[in-house]
């Protein structure tokens, strides 16, 4: 089950490796462009509206449970997280994914959300040991936490955006040849395990069981 759909891209995959997956989101739109992302990729989803704080589901009736930039929008999470843990069955696993404190991404929206210009309206961000303690804190046990570099990178991104705003010039999605990126995150898992990574990227993640 995914929580809080945007296009559903991860569950279109998900379907396309032979998963059943239930599609959950509040707004209609989102459900209309996940639905027309499964079309073209020809899987079929099951599709619900609701609300991600009082899940239409009966308790234990997921064996996976995930949400990605979904959790940061509460300003209390634990009602969310607490329900995800009652329709997970014994043994389940949740994976939360949500926006790092310490990146530049961080400055930016706190910049354009009071001046009502952040495309995602309101929301928070979290450390590595907030989001351990707020997943545990509804019940889960958490086996792992993880932190992954913006990949194209910021900058990159920016200028991208205003050479197609502008219209003066036109970037591919990622750039040409070795991604800095990926060569960094490369170094820092041989290195450090992944511990750059894990405390400046621009997301950080919690992948947690629910325990019998």
């Amino acid at each position: 089950m995914e929580v809080g759909c945007g296009s559903a891209r991860d569950s279109v995959r998900l379907a396309q490796a032979g998963r059943q997956v239930v599609v959950l989101d509040r707004a209609p739109n989102a459900l209309a462009i996940a639905r027309t992302f499964a079309r073209e990729a020809g899987v079929r989803l099951c599709l619900v509206r609701g609300d991600a704080r009082q899940l239409p589901f009966r308790a234990g009736a997921f064996g996976t449970l995930f949400h990605q930039g979904v959790l940061e929008h509460f300003r209390d999470p634990l009602p969310l997280l607490r329900e995800n843990h009652r329709v997970l069955r014994a043994g389940g696993t949740l994976l939360v994914d949500v926006p790092q404190t310490l990146h530049p991404w961080t400055l930016l929206k706190h910049i354009l959300i009071p001046l009502g210009l952040w495309f995602g309206g309101w929301e928070t961000q979290f450390t590595p040991g907030r989001i351990r303690c707020v997943v545990s804190q509804a019940g889960f046990t958490v086996r792992h936490i993880y932190g992954e570099w913006m990949d194209p990178s910021l900058v990159y991104r920016l200028i991208r955006e205003l050479g197609r705003r502008t219209g003066l010039w036109r970037l591919p999605l990622y750039p040409r040849g070795v991604r800095p990126v990926v060569l960094a995150r490369t170094v820092d898992r041989m290195l450090l395990k992944g511990a750059a990574e894990l405390h400046t990227g621009y997301v950080v993640g919690a992948v947690a069981v629910r325990m019998p």
